[in-house]
């Protein structure tokens, strides 16, 4: 990529594999973006933009955008996320 582009990549930028297979280095499969541009095309393919989830404590809950889930597990000091901060599974594992 620093060949077709002339000149050394930015430590802001990534060189993203399109098709997702990194072993696969044809120009055309490449695409030059920012870190944060990268890191929140690999987030949409994993979170749906709605979300099902079961709490520790039983409860299923539904959280409906990426930004809450990352508000949520910002927040969290583990990885795992309850359906409120009132919730009795919450207070027993924080």
């Amino acid at each position: 990529m620093e060949n077709k582009i002339g000149r050394i990549l930015d430590r802001n930028e990534i060189v993203h594999h399109i098709n997702e297979d990194k072993s696969d280095d044809n120009i055309e499969n490449l695409e030059l973006i920012s870190r944060s541009e990268h890191s929140k095309k690999h987030v949409k393919d994993k979170v749906k933009p709605s979300t099902i989830l079961t709490c520790p404590c039983g409860k299923i809950f539904e959280i409906k955008l990426l930004s809450q889930l990352k508000h949520r597990l910002a927040k969290s000091k583990s990885s795992k996320l309850y359906c409120s901060s009132k919730c009795g599974a919450f207070k027993k594992y924080k």
